[in-house]
Order: C-alpha cells, then structure tokens, then sequence
C-alpha cells in the first residue's frame, strides 16, 4: 500500500529508487505521487506494475503527471488483474490506462468521476470484458449521467452497483440484455431534501432499472432502507418490481 501523502513538503526525492521484483504480489493500493515517481523503480508505479505480474486487485488514486508511467516505451501488462479501482484521476492517467493489457480484467469500481476528463475512452477500451461496475459515494455523480455511456460500452456487464441517492437517474434509450443484478446503497444525500425528493428519486431509478433491463432478477439493497421500504409513496414502485418477478434482497438484517 502506498497511501496519500498529508505531508508533501516533508517528502524528498533527490535520487534514483532501486528496482524490486513483487512476483507474490496480488493486491495494490497505491496513491500517485508525482515527484516521487520521477526517481522509478520502487517510486514509480509504472515500475511497480512491471515488477508485478501477478497482481489480481489495482487501486489508483490522485492525478497523474507527465511522468515515468508515460515515459516508459514497455507497456505494461497485467495477465491476471481482475479488479481495477480509481479514484480522482484525470484525462491523462484515463488515456494511459487504455494502453494496458488487461486480458482478464472483469470488474471497474469509480469511488469518484475523473477529473478534467471523460470516461468514453475507459468504456471503448474495456467495455466488452467487463462484467461488473461500482459507482461510489459522490455528489458529482449527480451533475452527469455515468450510466447510460457505461452501459452503452459495457454490453457484457452482468452486475452494476452504485449510490442511488447520489446518482443522477440515467437516460436509457436501449435495453441491456445481460445485467441480472444491480445493487443499490441507500447512504443519504442532503441534496435531497425531504421524503418526497427522496421517494421520487428513488421511483425514477426504479422505472428505469425495471423498464431497461429485461434480464435483471435481483436487487441487492445495502445500507439502512428500513423506512424507505416502508414510505407509503414507493408502495406502487415496489410493487411493480415484484410483479416482475424480479427479487429484492436486503444485504443485511435492518435494525
């Protein structure tokens, strides 16, 4: 793990980093530094990456810089990554990504949307191998819609996850014919300010997933949905996904 640094001006990189080989390695979490990463080896997460043939689980955060990972001529190749997480990057880290061979790469999870940048080019490079996508905790998912282009690009996606209430309702013009599963977190926005913002919301969302995904069979709702479940409002919404035959699961005991 390589976390964020609180401290920069404490850092200093004046020399060359020794090259390691992380043949055992399976899990990465590493925040980008852009200093550190002009002395490589160990500093650089280029370097990291070609020393790491095994890594299955990739977690990326900060932005990227003109730096090592772009000057390196080897591309990097990751045989056996099946996860790969980001969080804060930019257009310019997005189109090194698209480079990478990922041939097993099966699930994206975005803690939060990229920064001065979109992400169609993510979508065009790995769309068709994906089979899960995670959407995390954050207000500017709700400025654009993230999931029409994602499930637009990703046709083989069997499982979609994100924060229903910080999640802009998306315009789904095509039916995607491959989702079974989509798991909905009920963490409260403040944005929305009362049960009726909530429940229309949430009824918006619901009409799309039911309308949208002629193959989905269950809903995996997560965190407190006790008194959602149970508003007078969303009677009819709920309704009309049992009368699809479609399942709703709580992931845990409500309290």
């Amino acid at each position: 793990m390589r976390p964020r640094s609180t401290i920069p001006e404490a850092l200093h990189f004046h020399f060359d980093a020794e090259h390691l080989p992380l043949l055992s390695l399976r899990r990465l979490d590493w925040w980008l530094h852009n200093e550190a990463e002009r002395t490589g080896g160990i500093n650089s997460l280029g370097s990291v990456l070609r020393s790491a043939p095994n890594l299955q689980y990739l977690s990326i955060g900060g932005v990227v810089g003109y730096s090592r990972i772009r000057m390196e001529s080897k591309p990097i190749c990751l045989p056996r990554l099946q996860t790969l997480r980001l969080h804060a990057g930019n257009g310019l880290f997005l189109r090194q990504i698209q480079s990478w061979a990922l041939p097993v790469l099966a699930k994206v999870i975005l803690d939060s949307p990229m920064i001065g940048g979109g992400l169609d080019g993510i979508w065009e490079a790995l769309g068709p191998r994906l089979q899960v996508i995670e959407f995390g905790r954050h207000v500017r998912f709700m400025v654009n819609d993230i999931l029409a282009p994602c499930l637009l690009a990703c046709s083989n996606l069997t499982e979609v996850n994100y924060y229903v209430f910080f999640t802009t309702p998306p315009n789904i013009s095509d039916s995607h014919e491959s989702i079974t599963t989509v798991g909905l977190h009920a963490s409260v926005n403040m944005l929305l300010q009362d049960d009726t913002d909530v429940c229309s919301h949430l009824e918006q969302h619901l009409e799309i997933l039911k309308r949208s995904l002629p193959a989905l069979r269950r809903i995996v709702l997560y965190g407190e949905w006790g008194g959602i479940i149970s508003h007078p409002q969303l009677a009819l919404a709920w309704q009309s996904i049992y009368d699809r035959d479609i399942i709703i699961r709580l992931s845990s005991p409500q309290r």
